[in-house]
């Protein structure tokens, strides 16, 4: 797999804490970045919550105003998975339920071409492997992401560092 063009278009589906770390670190890395929920608006909320974190962090001097502006206008709230189909890579971070997981990668393969990511937790990832099995032969721009994580390894959260949950 090559590196990603610097300027390619980044879907992040999945709104929750998670996706919008996912989406505000693609931001700031450069990326024009759509996110996507099945909430109606809550895409959209997530992004004021983004705009927020990076004020905050214009305040105490840790980032530029400039920056936070250029980050921003990288961030697009979208509402259908179709305004997602010329993105060069989807990352998902939905859900932890494995049916809801499936529904959306069978929409995705029948919607999109880019390579897409999985942010998994739970469902334990040898059930998102064994469930490619029902995506049939569309399934090869998933498998590669997938099957090197089989076997206990766990991906990267991508919380940024000021939207890093608390341990107390």
């Amino acid at each position: 797999m090559t590196a990603l063009n610097s300027n390619a278009r980044i879907a992040v589906i999945g709104a929750g804490a998670m996706g919008a770390g996912i989406a505000q670190v693609a931001a700031q890395a450069g990326h024009p970045v759509l996110l996507l929920d099945n909430r109606p608006g809550a895409a959209a909320q997530a992004i004021e919550g983004i705009a927020r974190q990076l004020g905050k962090r214009v305040d105490n001097g840790k980032l530029s105003a400039e920056s936070r502006s250029a980050t921003l206008t990288r961030l697009l709230a979208v509402e259908a998975i179709e305004a997602l189909a010329d993105c060069e890579l989807v990352i998902e971070a939905i859900v932890e339920n494995l049916e809801v997981k499936r529904a959306l990668f069978r929409q995705l393969l029948q919607t999109l071409t880019p390579v897409v990511a999985e942010e998994l937790s739970e469902p334990p990832v040898r059930d998102m492997d064994e469930a490619l099995e029902t995506f049939g032969p569309g399934a090869d721009g998933i498998e590669p992401l997938l099957k090197p994580m089989v076997g206990g390894a766990h991906p990267v959260n991508f919380y940024p560092k000021a939207a890093a949950p608390q341990r107390h």
